[in-house]
């Protein structure tokens, strides 16, 4: 019976029985402003241009999966043409996985906009109360060794190095490289450039913030020292979760949400935080598939700063000064 073959009419809006939870999802999102999601789009209304997908489609895709503990873009797409919940979300429409993740990564302010509002009408309603938040926190390895933390005099001299070094690449290039190879190191003296600036802000910032003699990653600036699970210092960032959602804190204080972003999205502030250290775990970030550490190129490419033998501060100058700051 299996090898016979079998002409089927089915009506997918006679799939999902009418109470089911993507049609909730579906009925809340079209109540919803979703003008945002499309304020980038190119193909408009009488001009040429491929059609864009729903956002209310998308959206509601992410908050199924979501709700029934799925959180890969994959995984979604899988799902759209086994599924029948899935299924009845998409239509007849192809979704694939690069979509679902652009989708998700390319909207964050319309996204936190969204949730706002949603929030906003909670508590209007009085469905919802901010008297007690809960939050958790992780602490994530960053793809940054500890020799690449300096001071701002060390940044400084690198800074300098960095204009003379992208000087010599654009003035010198070497005969016998090819020209794939020459942009490749104009681009890693360019790129390493970029990180020193962004580590000599990251300084600022922080001298702002009260902390005396600070240092900052040539790596990665969004980088900083913490105690991990184990005892030991390492760079990091700090995860947490909140009613909010997730955010990344860089700094070791994990007390509670922002009160300040709080006041500002829904004009009150909780009375109760609680909040945990978030010490439970600790995870490497590995470098992007098909690519080499940032590391790697600047090496490749000649670190000028480690040329001159600036290599940062010590190791056990680095777990002293975090000791004596926790």
């Amino acid at each position: 019976m299996r090898c016979q073959g079998v002409i089927r009419f089915e009506m997918p809006e006679d799939t999902l029985p009418r109470d089911h939870r993507a049609r909730l999802i579906w009925q809340i999102l079209q109540t919803l402003e979703l003008s945002g999601f499309i304020a980038q789009a190119k193909a408009v209304h009488g001009q040429a241009g491929r059609d864009v997908l729903s956002p209310a489609m998308l959206l509601t895709l992410w908050l199924y999966a979501i709700s029934v503990g799925i959180g890969s873009a994959r995984e979604i797409a899988r799902r759209a043409k086994s599924d029948d919940a899935f299924r009845w979300i998409v239509g007849n429409q192809d979704v694939g996985h690069a979509t679902l993740s652009a989708f998700r990564v390319g909207h964050g302010t319309a996204l936190e906009k969204l949730m706002t509002d949603v929030l906003g009408v909670l508590l209007h309603k009085g469905l919802l109360s901010l008297e007690r938040v809960a939050q958790d926190g992780t602490r994530v390895r960053a793809s940054a060794s500890a020799p690449s933390f300096r001071r701002e005099a060390t940044l400084l001299e690198c800074r300098e190095q960095a204009a003379l070094h992208v000087k010599a690449v654009l003035a010198d290039p070497d005969p016998e490289a090819t020209e794939g190879e020459r942009q490749a190191r104009i681009a890693a003296a360019l790129d390493y450039q970029r990180r020193v600036e962004a580590a000599i802000g990251t300084i600022q910032t922080l001298r702002e913030e009260g902390k005396e003699e600070p240092r900052a990653s040539t790596t990665d600036a969004e980088a900083r020292v913490m105690k991990m699970p184990d005892g030991g210092f390492r760079p990091g960032y700090n995860i947490r979760a909140r009613y909010g959602g997730l955010g990344a804190r860089r700094s070791e204080d994990d007390r509670g949400p922002s009160r300040h972003q709080q006041r500002q999205r829904h004009g009150e502030h909780h009375a109760d935080a609680r909040g945990h250290q978030g010490a439970h775990g600790s995870a490497t970030k590995p470098a992007p598939r098909g690519r080499r550490p940032r590391e790697a190129l600047v090496r490749r490419s000649g670190d000028p700063c480690q040329r001159r033998g600036h290599h940062g501060d010590s190791k056990a100058r680095t777990v002293r000064d975090n000791a004596s700051e926790s």
